[in-house]
C-alpha cells in the first residue's frame, strides 16, 4: 500500500551533500568539426530529467535497478557535482524552485519527492500512491505532474495534514512530459494518436 512504499522510499534514501568528479575522466564527445559540448558530469547510469534554477543544473540518475536513483547538480559555471539524494527508485523528471528539487518516481506505486536544493535534509514523500509519474513543473503554489494511467495532477508546495493532491484532467493516452507559462498548463499525451493539449489554472 501507498503508507509501507512511503516508508520504504525514505528509508533508503540519504541526502548527505556529498560530492563526485564531474566533467573529464573519458568518453569525450566527438564534435565533427562543430562546437565541442563542455562535460558536466560524466560515468552516471541513465540520466533522465534535468532542469536548470539559479547558479546549479540539476538531474537525476534512474539506475539500473530500484534502489540505484540518484538526485544530483553541479554549478553551471564549473566545478563538481554535489550528490542531494541516493538510494532512490526511477527518478525521473525534475522541477526546481527556490526551496526544493521536485521529481517524480516513476513506478507503477509512484509518488512525487522532494529535498532541499543543497540536501541537508531527507527525502519527502509530497504525493504517494500516484500510477507511475513522469511529468513534473510547478509554480509558487503548487506542482503538476502526469501520471500513465491517464491523470494530470496539482498538490500543493506547503506538505501538511490538509494538503492534498487534486485531479486537473483525466481520461489521457498516457499524459507524459508537461510545461507551464502564461496562466496555461500545457501537457503532451504518448501514444500513437496522441496530442498536446493546454489547461487553463
Amino acid at each position: 500500500g501507498t503508507a509501507s512504499s512511503t516508508t520504504t522510499s525514505s528509508a533508503t534514501t540519504t541526502s548527505s551533500a556529498t560530492t563526485s568528479s564531474a566533467g573529464g575522466g573519458g568518453g569525450a564527445p566527438s564534435c565533427d568539426g562543430g562546437p565541442c559540448p563542455e562535460v558536466i558530469a560524466d560515468h552516471l547510469d541513465l540520466p533522465w530529467g534535468i532542469a536548470l534554477h539559479g547558479p546549479h543544473v540539476y538531474w537525476t540518475v534512474a539506475g539500473k535497478v530500484p534502489g540505484e536513483g540518484k538526485v544530483m547538480r553541479a554549478p553551471i559555471a564549473g566545478g563538481p557535482a554535489q550528490l542531494l539524494a541516493s538510494g532512490l527508485s526511477s527518478p525521473n523528471q525534475l522541477f526546481v524552485n527556490d526551496q526544493h528539487a521536485y521529481w517524480t518516481r516513476t513506478m507503477i506505486d509512484g509518488a512525487v519527492e522532494r529535498i532541499p536544493i543543497d540536501g541537508s535534509e531527507s527525502v519527502e514523500v509530497i504525493a504517494g500512491g500516484q500510477v507511475a509519474p513522469i511529468g513534473i513543473t510547478g509554480d509558487g503554489e503548487s506542482v503538476y505532474f502526469t501520471t500513465t494511467d491517464g491523470y494530470v495532477k496539482s498538490h500543493p508546495l506547503a506538505v501538511d495534514v490538509m494538503s492534498s493532491t487534486v485531479i486537473l484532467s483525466k481520461q489521457h493516452s498516457t499524459p507524459s512530459l508537461l510545461t507551464l507559462s502564461g496562466g496555461g498548463l500545457y501537457f503532451a499525451e504518448y501514444s500513437d494518436a496522441g496530442g498536446v493539449f493546454r489547461l487553463d489554472l
